[in-house]
């Protein structure tokens, strides 16, 4: 009987080790579970959580814009060398008083050797507006290798001479260019008060003299509507109380007197002009034309 029972304990022993394993098993299947099941929460609350889904988008973005950016460097490295890209032809349009020459001399470029896109648009307009001239610069690319240059000039719209030297204005009063040559076809201002042998190219005229001009602009502008400007060939500023206009191809000197009355003014002058051809004399158009009528004073 002794023997019998022992053999009862030991096997008693032995369902409780293997019990006491089972027990640990499931502690461990339940821990593991529960571990998962935080885990898993952690992660559904990251995905709602802005401040993470934010950072993760962040970083996601500096990823795509780091490999971006590579791709653009080694595309940017291809064209530079690529010889597909030199320009081949450079056209450029708008230019009267800049020669093609000149413009191409400022360029600096080289057809067939320099990069249509490594000539930068800024560059260019840099070294073309180096003429003064030029007051404007548009540029377009025809791919592969046309380089399209369009010329916007300052136009002249005196000259200013002392004998030796003539200085071309534009509109502005800025001077564009100093010379002992005078074009035909331009209005020579008189009775200016600059000191033409002291400015530079670039400069302006003094602003009493652009203020008068401004004015015989006016006056120009008014011919002009009866295709009478064409015939001046100088005006005189001096007195802004009388101002003056010359056609030497009619061999008249017009008073214009100040700014009042101009259209009145002009057709007067422009029946005059019909009526005394021919005849050398003055216009006196500068008097308050309600009061006293205009006439010509004929030279003996």
């Amino acid at each position: 009987m002794p023997m019998k029972k022992e053999k009862i304990n030991k096997t008693n022993e032995i369902l409780t080790h293997e019990q006491r394993e089972r027990v640990k098993e499931k502690g461990k299947e339940k821990i593991n579970k529960k571990r998962k099941e935080q885990e898993k929460k952690q992660i559904d609350f990251d995905e709602y959580d802005p401040k993470i889904k934010a950072a993760k988008k962040s970083k996601k973005r500096k990823v795509i814009f780091i490999i971006i950016l590579i791709l653009l460097i080694a595309a940017t490295i291809g064209i530079g060398v690529s010889p597909i890209f030199n320009i081949t032809e450079i056209e450029i349009t708008g230019n009267k008083q800049v020669t093609t020459e000149q413009i191409r001399e400022l360029l600096d470029l080289t057809e067939g050797e320099d990069n249509i896109f490594l000539s930068l648009n800024y560059m260019i307009r840099n070294r073309l507006e180096q003429n003064e001239y030029i007051k404007a610069v548009k540029i377009r690319r025809e791919l592969p290798g046309k380089l399209k240059i369009e010329i916007t000039e300052k136009e002249i719209a005196y000259v200013l001479s002392t004998g030796e030297v003539c200085a071309y204005i534009d509109e502005e009063g800025e001077v564009l260019e100093l010379t002992d040559t005078k074009e035909e076809n331009v209005i020579e201002a008189k009775g200016y008060s600059t000191d033409i042998a002291s400015v530079k190219t670039g400069e302006k005229i003094l602003e009493e003299d652009i203020s008068k001009l401004n004015e015989m602009d006016k006056i120009l502008e008014a011919l002009e509507t009866q295709d009478l400007k064409r015939l001046v060939t100088y005006v005189n500023i001096a007195d802004e109380k009388d101002y003056q206009v010359y056609m030497q191809e009619e061999k008249k000197l017009i008073h214009f007197g100040n700014l009042e009355m101009l259209s009145e003014k002009v057709l007067y002058v422009k029946a005059i002009l019909e009526k005394e051809k021919g005849n050398e004399g003055e216009i006196m158009v500068n008097r308050n034309l309600n009061e006293k009528y205009p006439y010509f004073h004929q030279n003996i």
